[in-house]
């Protein structure tokens, strides 16, 4: 604690100095005014040396694009916008789209039960459906019962977690907090096993899925859930004290967290979203099931609903090197993403969801 409180002075004059000088070839440049970097500059301060944060914002269609890095004391302007970074849970509205693509090419349908898709029975009754999956609401919990956190590999907590322990799971052990359909529960488990049941009905791993459905679609060319190198620069992931650390395999749950993606790629996508004539995306942020008075759920996106009656798509993700944010206002046209090498343990995490949304205040304001 003491390295921050030395540090803080220095951060701020650094800020001074970058706002001061640079802010009207920056504006030139790249959009972002003096209110959206002072936004940026007050989070990025509180995390690590080497810290990233990677920012996209759209209105109507343009986009802008914004890098910052916490170096030497300093927080200095960088061309991140074709960095991968680790998206975490955001992941998780990819898999509901490529639900949504099954459903609208009447492969699928959404109250299916998950049953008729698996090639073994599972050890309970009721019924639990493709969309309850998508929108948490399956009963499901966070994680299953036979991925023991005090066991794993903390840096790396998902990659001895394959098929079998699944099948293992579902046949042996699974075990629900609720009724189906009765209640919004977060489930990595619930969003994992739609992603393992995608698979098996198509017969095309989790991957080529993505590639032939929404990467290749949306011009989104350096996402993948692997790390090859032709995709692009990935950025180091930072933990919780700043070291490097293990980028995460997420194994047979790979649809709940396991992409790696640009904020340009993921500008692209938010331009797919707003396009009213795409009845695939379109579908997965319909509201399905109301989480409380404020919040619904659609497939895969939650659902905020603001007081002047528009609605806030949104998701954010993070996994040990990295958080992540997206948050869309449709009927506006406008978008907002913030990735970073910022762990989802740094004790300021959520920094990165107050940004993301901050900036897509900020557009509204313009």
């Amino acid at each position: 604690m003491k390295y921050f409180i030395f540090l803080l002075p220095i951060i701020l004059w650094n800020y001074h100095c970058i706002a001061q000088t640079n802010s009207i070839v920056d504006i030139q440049e790249n959009g972002f005014n003096d209110k959206q970097k002072h936004f940026i500059f007050e989070k990025i301060k509180s995390y690590p040396q080497h810290s990233q944060l990677a920012i996209a914002i759209m209105t109507d269609g343009e986009v802008h694009y914004y890098g910052v890095e916490l170096e030497k004391d300093s927080i200095v302007e960088v061309n991140n916008a074709d960095h991968l970074f680790e998206i975490g849970s955001i992941t998780k509205v990819f898999t509901a789209a490529l639900l949504a693509e099954m459903v609208v090419s009447n492969k699928m349908q959404l109250d299916d039960s998950i049953q008729q898709y698996l090639p073994f029975p599972i050890a309970i009754n009721e019924k639990i459906t493709l969309k309850q999956l998508s929108n948490h609401s399956s009963g499901l919990p966070r994680l299953p019962s036979n991925l023991d956190l005090y066991k794993v590999d903390i840096n790396n907590p998902y990659k001895d977690y394959g098929e079998e322990k699944l099948k293992e799971y579902l046949t042996h052990h699974i075990a629900l907090s609720n009724r189906p359909g009765e209640k919004y529960d977060y489930s990595n488990l619930g969003t994992g096993l739609l992603g393992y049941i995608l698979t098996l009905y198509t017969n095309v791993d989790y991957e080529n899925l993505l590639h032939q459905f929404i990467f290749s679609k949306y011009n989104m060319s350096h996402s993948s859930t692997q790390y090859a190198s032709e995709l692009g620069h990935l950025v180091v992931g930072l933990n919780s004290f700043g070291q490097p650390t293990t980028n995460w395999d997420l194994n047979v749950l790979r649809g709940a967290g396991d992409i790696k993606s640009t904020v340009r790629d993921l500008s692209y996508f938010a331009t797919a979203i707003m396009d009213e004539s795409n009845t695939a995306l379109q579908m997965t942020t319909e509201a399905n099931f109301k989480v409380n008075s404020k919040m619904d759920i659609g497939l895969g996106w939650h659902i905020t609903n603001q007081s002047d009656g528009e609605n806030i798509l949104w998701h954010n993700g993070g996994t040990g090197g990295y958080t992540s944010c997206i948050a869309l206002n449709k009927e506006a046209k406008q978008a907002a993403v913030v990735l970073s090498n910022v762990s989802a343990f740094h004790k300021d995490m959520d920094l990165i969801e107050q940004l993301c949304f901050e900036l897509l205040d900020s557009l509204r304001e313009d």
